[in-house]
């Protein structure tokens, strides 16, 4: 669901795809240089002339109706369809349908929504890769140049609410298999363009806080699991962000996950890491941002929005020194400022009705 449509329109990039995000929609492409006249007359063409063809928007209701009824039977489908939701406080826009509101669904209704969605907002567009200046200026000149004039404004600035805080865990029953669960730990960080270089810091704190986890259910459990922690800095809203642990487990597994994810935080907060086991994270970020640096999709998701966030562009520069050039002074900083021990919010998602 759309907190606000703010247009922008990616050509040259991985796949012909439409995305919506927390504040933007977008369409993106590969295209050739041969071609490159017919794809912005393409995506122009969406929001000059859009057709609200009624066979693929049944096909797409029906097939959400059949996915919503598989993703109650395994912990992960539960974790799809509602965790960002209960992250986000119950926020209705985070919410995904369930059989009753998809039921109501209709064409009309399909159309209702999304026309204004398609009349209004800045549109961005980006053309990234090999082909002729002039020749790319005319056929956006002759497409998005000539669509009416569009109302803008001022886009209202976008907050979430935060779940609350507990030392029990929020409950979720998922109809699959009794041996399996997860359980889920996480905490809130922030958001917006201007916190970039923070939201990239502690993607390096997830990832020493994920070495640290699976090493720990490994030694503990006597079995192999692989837990994932992630960091999600949304650059779109001013909050909303969060630290994430997580692990798919035997439900008897639970309590020992949520301990280890608790002393972990704790350590990483109170003391600093090692050289050595810092290095282990950085380095290979460092060669991945090298490899991604070399094509010219790197560029553009990185000056996506840049129109609406100038900084962007500024923060492109200091992508790799936010990635690798963290001490552990800094990464201990970080980890006493959000892995706060009262902040932290639970989720198990177990077999059961």
């Amino acid at each position: 669901e759309i907190v606000q449509g703010d247009w922008s329109s990616d050509v040259c990039s991985s796949d012909l795809d439409l995305r919506v995000e927390d504040a933007t929609i977008s369409f993106s492409a590969d295209t050739r240089r041969e071609d490159l006249a017919d794809q912005p007359y393409l995506f122009a063409a969406k929001l000059a002339m859009p057709r609200w063809d009624a066979a693929p928007i049944e096909r797409a209701i029906r097939a959400a109706r059949l996915q919503v009824a598989a993703l109650a039977t395994s912990p992960q489908g539960v974790l799809d369809r509602d965790l960002r939701w209960l992250q986000r406080g119950g926020d209705p826009r985070w919410h995904s349908p369930g059989a009753a509101k998809l039921a109501r669904l209709s064409v009309a209704g399909f159309e209702q929504a999304w026309a204004p969605q398609l009349a209004a907002g800045p549109v961005e567009v980006q053309l990234f890769g090999d082909f002729n200046k002039a020749e790319a200026l005319a056929a956006v000149s002759r497409t998005f140049g000539a669509l009416p004039s569009r109302a803008v404004g001022d886009l209202p600035a976008v907050t979430v609410p935060i779940a609350a805080p507990g030392a029990q865990p929020v409950v979720l029953r998922h109809h699959g298999d009794a041996n399996q669960a997860a359980a889920l730990v996480s905490w809130p960080t922030g958001g917006g363009v201007e916190g970039t270089s923070e939201g990239r810091r502690l993607e390096v704190l997830a990832q020493l806080f994920a070495n640290r986890l699976l090493d720990a259910l490994r030694e503990k459990a006597g079995a192999s699991y692989a837990p994932q922690v992630q960091s999600d800095w949304p650059l779109e809203i001013a909050n909303g962000g969060t630290i994430t642990a997580s692990a798919q487990l035997p439900p008897d597994m639970a309590p020992r996950f949520f301990a280890a994810a608790d002393a972990i935080a704790a350590d990483l907060a109170q003391r600093p890491v090692s050289a050595d086991e810092l290095a282990r994270v950085t380095e290979p970020m460092r060669q991945q941002i090298n490899r991604a640096a070399s094509s010219t999709a790197f560029f553009m998701w990185q000056l996506e929005g840049a129109t609406r966030y100038p900084a962007r562009i500024g923060l492109v520069r200091s992508i790799m020194s936010d990635f690798t050039e963290l001490t552990p002074a800094e990464v201990q900083a970080l980890a006493a400022r959000y892995l706060v021990a009262n902040k932290a919010w639970r989720l198990q998602v177990l077999p059961g009705q």
